[in-house]
């Protein structure tokens, strides 16, 4: 533990006391102007969700127009102690702390001791990172925030502390610099990012002289009276922590090296206070926290291409916006191994909701739903103009696409094997997914941008990328338009061999055991029947060994070094890639003297295939992937 960690105490107020007296089952719901029919209702869908999908704790607040708070926890924030959650159990929040970055950087530029625009190598030249057009386009501080550095995802030894003790920022940074390097020009296309806000943490240490734990603890957790929130593993986090759960069982606490931006933790009081602040920060003016103005600027994309070309939907400066129904969310997602957490506001309304929970599942996203769907019915628009979406699409987008901005670059396989295809409609554009998603329909303006028809927002723009010409950007994605050929062979190529494959192995049942059982048969039909699925071995190893790092208590560690599961993933692809072609060879000397027929036919098509998918993995550095590197 650090010498200067903080002791933080925790000063409970008799004001929010009194205003948890109301209980539901497990958990206890502070009731405001709406009925209590209404949230008891909210209060059995959100138990009915956490039980689905066995969920040990939660704590939820709703914010209502009238200006009140409704609060709801549930459930064990200890399943061992039988401890529940309240309204001062801390919950680990992930990327929710991208939000204070963002705030931290905003105050330093409404001080005038930071500029959005300011270059990065200037900043902080002693940081490493690459970015091959430095000369003309430069990383400048913005593009930290709205995750448009380019820089690849960080790699499994960056997620990974080797101390017991937590890292400062500088140490962190230099764990695996290498991954910090620009795929394409900065500002150019959006990425989600955990390595650009904490490079601005770095700034806002090197611009303030003080640790930036500290800075935000004294300029926003104080002012704010957040006293259950905070960074480190103190007295107070100990005391009052919800344990984290993941597959049932509960998790050590381990020091996230990527703290500023994703390590906060905080409580569901503190939460609705930082919400608070957020619609209101004209009403914090006593304390100097933050200007309205600065707020607001956070809200909006900015510094990029697609913001240049008009886009009114995607990353901020420190957050990103939901919708539903009409209603426009800001705020931020997080997620650690036994972590969900969804901070969502409207600036105009009241309304938002945060959701806290301590276990690994899909709960905080369908209590998200749930809430939207009742704030939906009591939104104040923040609908833009509807007069804008009077235009004609141009029929010329229509066709198929693909991401060419993929967050992960050793995952960007999956993108290639799911592309989007864009359909003229009527005052309109039809985006769909083809595999996975619902069409989303979109509203032509007079100046060639594209609406979301429930906000009136623009959601995709045509812009010129440095490097590929014409795309368009399509909220946080990047589309470049391909050929009906070039889109689906991958798909094709892959469905193919998963069918064939799954053919052989099930026509292997049949025959393999009745050679064992004395049946007669050619060597050369044996020989061209088993190197055929021979190869899959390789997969299933690779497979079972990436299902082992996911599922595991701790994957980040499974995959930052060298066990058993990361180790797998690395030699299957090389099995699949050496047997397939080594099939092949024999598939050829064998060709002549196996039995003619279908599953001969069957043997060397899946040699074939087998030895074209080896080539696409290998295309896409999957194989030799090493996790740990």
């Amino acid at each position: 533990m650090e010498a200067e960690e903080k002791h933080m105490q925790k000063i409970t107020s008799l004001v929010m006391v009194l205003l948890s007296l109301i209980t539901f089952n497990l958990g206890a719901a502070e009731v405001s102007s709406t009925s209590d029919r209404t949230y008891a209702e909210l209060a059995g869908e959100i138990e009915q969700i956490l039980k689905r999908t066995r969920t040990p704790g939660a704590a939820v607040a709703v914010f209502e127009p009238d200006g009140s708070v409704w609060r709801y926890t549930t459930g064990f924030k200890n399943i061992e102690h039988r401890e529940m959650v309240d309204r001062h159990t801390v919950f680990r929040v992930g990327s929710v702390s991208k939000m204070l970055v963002g705030l931290a950087v905003m105050k330093l530029v409404s001080e005038k001791k930071l500029s959005l625009g300011d270059r990065v190598a200037d900043l902080a030249p002693e940081v490493a990172f690459e970015n091959p057009w430095k000369d003309q386009y430069p990383i400048r501080l913005v593009h930290l925030l709205n995750h448009t550095t380019g820089w690849d995802a960080p790699h499994p030894p960056e997620l990974v502390s080797q101390n017991k003790e937590p890292l400062t920022i500088t140490e962190t940074l230099a764990l695996h610099p290498h991954s910090r390097t620009s795929r394409w020009v900065p500002g150019s296309r959006s990425a989600y990012n955990n390595s650009g806000p904490l490079v601005a943490a770095y700034i806002v240490e090197k611009i303030t002289g003080e640790r930036y734990e500290d800075y935000i603890e004294s300029r926003f957790f104080q002012p704010l009276a957040m006293e259950d929130s905070g960074y480190y593993f103190d007295d107070h986090f100990r005391s009052n922590a919800a344990t984290l759960y993941r597959g049932g069982q509960a998790l050590p606490y381990w020091h996230l090296p990527n703290r500023a931006a994703g390590g906060m933790h905080s409580s569901l009081d503190d939460m609705v206070r930082l919400v608070r602040f957020m619609q209101h920060p004209q009403k914090a003016v006593e304390t100097k926290v933050l200007d309205s103005d600065s707020i607001r600027a956070m809200q909006q994309p900015v510094g990029s291409h697609a913001a240049a070309a008009g886009m009114e939907i995607g990353w901020g400066t420190g957050l990103t916006s939901f919708h539903h129904k009409g209603l426009i969310y800001y705020g931020h997602e997080g997620a650690l191994p036994g972590v969900r957490a969804l901070v969502a506001y409207t600036p105009q309304g009241e309304q938002g909701h945060v959701v806290l929970t301590n276990g690994e599942s899909p709960a905080a996203n369908q209590i998200h739903k749930v809430l939207a769907e009742y704030e939906a019915t009591k939104q104040i628009s923040d609908k833009a103009n509807p007069a804008r979406s009077t235009g004609k699409p141009d029929a010329g987008l229509g066709g198929f696409y693909q991401l060419v901005s993929p967050n992960a670059e050793r995952w960007r396989i999956a993108h290639k094997l799911i592309p989007w295809k864009i359909d003229a409609t009527e005052g309109g554009i039809r985006v769909t997914p083809l595999i996975g998603g619902k069409p989303r329909i979109l509203s032509a303006t007079t100046n060639g941008k594209y609406l979301q028809e429930d906000t009136g927002r623009v959601a995709l723009v045509a812009a010129e990328d440095p490097l590929l010409g014409s795309v368009l950007h399509y909220g946080p994605m990047t589309l470049k338009k391909t050929g009906t050929f070039t889109a689906l062979l991958p798909l094709l190529l892959v469905t193919t061999w998963l069918v064939t494959t799954i053919l052989g192995l099930l026509f292997l049942l049949i025959w393999l055991p009745s050679k064992l059982l004395g049946r007669n048969m050619a060597v050369a039909d044996v020989r061209l029947r088993i190197w055929s699925v021979l190869p899959v071995s390789g997969i299933f190893l690779a497979v079972t060994g990436a299902v082992m790092v996911s599922r595991g208590p701790q994957p980040f560690a499974l995959a930052a070094t060298k066990t058993i599961p990361s180790l797998m993933v690395f030699i299957g692809p090389i099995v699949f890639l050496l047997t397939a072609f080594w099939a092949l060879r024999i598939g050829y000397l064998n060709r002549q003297q196996a039995t003619g027929g279908f599953w001969r036919n069957h043997a060397i098509l899946l040699m074939g295939l087998n030895a074209a998918l080896a080539c696409f993995l290998t295309g896409y550095g999957i194989v030799g992937l090493r996790l740990w590197a």
